[in-house]
């Protein structure tokens, strides 16, 4: 395992990372590793249902929307896209 140094580490950044430490119940040192972890994983994947429905909720949609949506889509369907 690789050790990391942290030369000129301010003093009062010091003490946040430990009171943030004793409120997670770890180290300094597991606290560092826990904050350099999460830094550098990836984002989960988003979702475009997720995201869309994430869209419709931030304008007011209700499923009573969509339900009525969907019904007057129904009843004149559209034609497939052709690329010819």
């Amino acid at each position: 395992m690789a050790t990391l140094t942290v030369p000129d580490l301010p003093e009062d950044a010091r003490r946040t990372l430990e009171q943030r430490a004793d409120r997670n119940g770890r180290s300094i040192e597991d606290e560092a590793r826990a904050i350099l972890l999460q830094a550098i994983r990836p984002a989960p994947a988003r979702r475009v249902g997720d995201e869309l429905a994430a869209i419709g909720r931030s304008c007011g949609l209700t499923d009573a929307d969509v339900e009525a949506m969907q019904t007057a889509s129904a009843k004149r369907p559209v034609a497939p896209i052709r690329f010819e």
